[in-house]
């Protein structure tokens, strides 16, 4: 079409809108706006669909406007009219699969995918439409794919120690103030890994290689200026970093398991104790076994609390069960000019270590070792420590489970002392 032919029908379209004649005038440019499309004159269409001749955009929506304003590169405006066309034209599989395209090139995949099974389900025999179809479906199952690695390693990423943790954290965090980044994907030459991670050339080689194949980081096959390789970070990653520094096992535990060994237990007569344990009266075997295996596990774990508190409640058992072997039913002892009597069942730790105090029934050293647990088990009540400014510490946790051993040692007669 010429530039005189154009600029005839668009005067007389103007004419016939001053006429008020509107039908006519759109007619002339609905006609032009075909012609334009025949002869791919896209911008043209585009310029005339944007001119003062049409002011009810929509009178236009039609599939000829959207192909040309895709085409001229207003893909957002093509993108309107394809889905206001597709509101009266449900199965129109070219408009389904035009915005299908335009959907994909927006990042919208599964959208895409979506219109163009419809289009494929109406038009099956379609090539365009079936390589366009089977385009989407590479790409939905590359995603699935990713997603099952990408959630992989996010599991894995439970099992790393603090170095890696740590290394993560700052990759992470540096990515995100690097300008280059974009849609979670960045190109990274080889040096600047060791920046990002905050550590030497040698352990960011290494580090980047586990972290390719543990799925934390990707490499793909995009490359800046044909060099540089463009990395795409893993999304999960960030938030299970932040969700990590709540998951982690405490210290004291991991410690704790680790000092659990046959060598460590034999220090402090373990199993020759256990071994006398499980030959007493069984109405007591499972109450002191039970309370002596807790104490032991808890100080190795460093749990100082426990440790007082479950001291005092086995040297307690341990007094009760010898006066109960000696045929002691009842106990008596003298408190501010007052004999307090109790039966044995109702004594606390405090009346039994009186009692033998007052009575000489037991060594005055074996009485002061209880002692040791009687006071500090004290510590059961939060209240003393936000009272005073004593602490329950790793000295006070030592003290109790000391005391205790040699207690029970003696009590059940196993000679020799523990190994310091």
């Amino acid at each position: 079409m010429t530039k005189k032919k154009f600029k005839e029908i668009t005067n007389e379209a103007k004419k016939s809108k001053t006429a008020g004649d509107v039908a006519h005038a759109n007619y002339l440019i609905e006609t032009l706006i075909q012609d334009l499309f025949q002869e791919q004159k896209y911008r043209e269409v585009m310029k005339l669909f944007n001119s003062d001749l049409i002011e009810e955009k929509e009178t236009f929506y039609n599939f000829e406007v959207a192909y040309s304003l895709n085409e001229a590169g207003d893909v957002t405006a093509a993108e309107e009219v394809y889905e206001s066309i597709l509101q009266w034209e449900k199965n129109n599989s070219s408009v389904l699969n035009n915005l299908s395209n335009i959907k994909k090139s927006k990042g919208q995949i599964k959208t895409a995918f979506r219109l163009i099974q419809k289009a494929k389900k109406l038009d099956p025999k379609d090539e365009i439409i079936n390589n366009n179809y089977e385009s989407l479906l590479n790409i939905i199952n590359e995603q699935e794919t990713l997603k099952q690695i990408y959630g992989n390693a996010i599991k894995a990423l439970k099992k790393e120690n603090e170095f890696v943790i740590s290394k993560l954290k700052n990759f992470v965090l540096n990515i995100k103030k690097d300008k280059y980044l974009k849609n979670n994907q960045i190109p990274l030459p080889n040096w600047k890994f060791k920046v990002l991670m905050c550590t030497d050339a040698q352990k960011a080689d290494s580090l980047k290689n586990q972290w390719l194949q543990k799925g934390y980081i990707r490499k793909t096959d995009r490359r800046v200026d044909g060099l540089v390789a463009v990395y795409e970070i893993n999304p999960f990653l960030e938030a299970a970093l932040q969700k990590a520094q709540y998951e982690k096992i405490n210290k004291n535990w991991i410690d704790g398991f680790e000092n659990v060994t046959i060598e460590n237990l034999e220090r402090y007569k373990y199993f020759e104790i256990l071994l006398r344990i499980r030959k007493i009266n069984k109405k007591y075997r499972f109450i002191i076994e039970r309370d002596f295996d807790e104490l032991v596990l808890n100080y190795f774990m460093k749990n100082a609390k426990s440790v007082v508190v479950l001291s005092g409640s086995l040297v307690e058992a341990l007094l009760i069960y010898h006066c109960e072997k000696k045929k002691i039913k009842r106990i008596s002892y003298n408190r501010q000019n007052k004999v307090i009597q109790k039966d044995l069942y109702d004594c606390n730790l405090g009346d039994l270590l009186s009692y033998f105090e007052q009575s000489k029934t037991m060594s005055d050293l074996l009485v002061h070792l209880g002692n040791i647990s009687r006071i500090h088990r004290n510590f059961i009540h939060p209240g003393k420590e936000l009272r005073e400014t004593e602490l329950l510490d790793q000295s006070k946790s030592d003290l109790c489970f000391i005391s205790a051993v040699e207690i029970i040692k003696k009590v059940l007669k196993i000679s020799g002392r523990s190994k310091d």
